[in-house]
């Protein structure tokens, strides 16, 4: 069992936030001290709470579909811009970036869609089941995955044009209300994903899963995943606290902070060695 660092330490790499309804949170982590900026509302859609939120790295493009509403635009300073045109269901309940200004949309029940500047929305759901899409997950080779509503994991890998099987280890949808899946890529292109049902990796683009639980109190993994600079793997429980792991997952030590957080929410880093938790404390 790996040891981790007292409460006085931690926090040197680790920040807890501990404001839940916000956009975007400007965070640095430094050798004795956290510092917090200010939380930003950045205008958006008037239309209900994001049911889903996109971003590409580098460019500033954002998308975000408030329920039934469906997908609004923003390109770096530019203002929010809505566009359906060929999107056939507004019931959009996950979003994925492809590229500058293209991105993926799963609904529920008309499958998922590909957005392009140039020709708005088409339809790219060859194969997949008619259940709600929770979520997308665009890989470094290309593939992209798509849990589905009672049907499990799918992959379209690069270049193809229908949806095949994927997912051999990942846990059925058993809570088809609560069931969250939420992914992330390390460094050497391994998949991790937080689901109702555990801690899981996949170093095959997704096409098969191994489970790294050990030390998890339960496997509700609700609060999401995510690494750090340093290799250092965070996940996110439902409750009890933030877990982390230095062993690539293969086992999990609760993070010591006293009075800390219990209940999270969600998880991001900086890729520097900073850690955001986002709960309800």
């Amino acid at each position: 069992m790996p040891v981790f660092p007292k409460s006085t330490d931690i926090c040197h790499r680790i920040c807890i936030s501990i404001v839940l309804p916000v956009l975007i949170l400007l965070g640095t982590g430094q050798r004795g001290m956290a510092q917090f900026h200010a939380w930003q509302q950045t205008g958006g859609p008037e239309t209900g709470l994001p049911a889903a939120l996109a971003v590409f790295p580098g460019t500033g493009s954002i998308a975000a579909a408030p329920y039934s509403g469906g997908v609004y635009f923003k390109e770096a300073r530019g203002a929010w811009r809505l566009n359906v045109t060929g999107l056939s269901d507004l019931y959009v309940t996950a979003l994925a970036p492809e590229g500058a200004g293209r991105f993926f949309a799963g609904t529920r029940g008309a499958g998922v869609f590909l957005y392009d500047e140039s020709t708005g929305w088409n339809s790219i759901s060859n194969d997949l089941p008619p259940e709600t899409v929770k979520a997308l997950f665009m890989t470094r080779t290309g593939t992209l995955l798509a849990f589905v509503q009672r049907a499990g994991l799918y992959a379209l890998p690069a270049g193809h044009t229908r949806w095949t099987v994927a997912g051999e280890g990942f846990p059925p949808d058993l809570y088809p209300v609560v069931f969250t899946v939420q992914m992330m890529q390390d460094t050497g292109g391994r998949i991790w994903a937080a689901v109702n049902g555990g801690v899981f990796f996949s170093d095959d683009d997704g096409y098969s899963w191994t489970a790294r639980n050990q030390g998890l109190p339960h496997l509700n993994i609700s609060g999401g995943i995510t690494r750090n600079g340093t290799g250092m793997l965070f996940a996110g429980p439902a409750y009890n606290g933030a877990y982390a792991s230095l062993d690539e997952g293969n086992t999990w030590s609760l993070i010591d902070t006293v009075g800390g957080p219990k209940h999270i929410r969600a998880l991001a880093s900086d890729g520097e060695g900073t850690g955001l938790i986002a709960s309800d404390e």
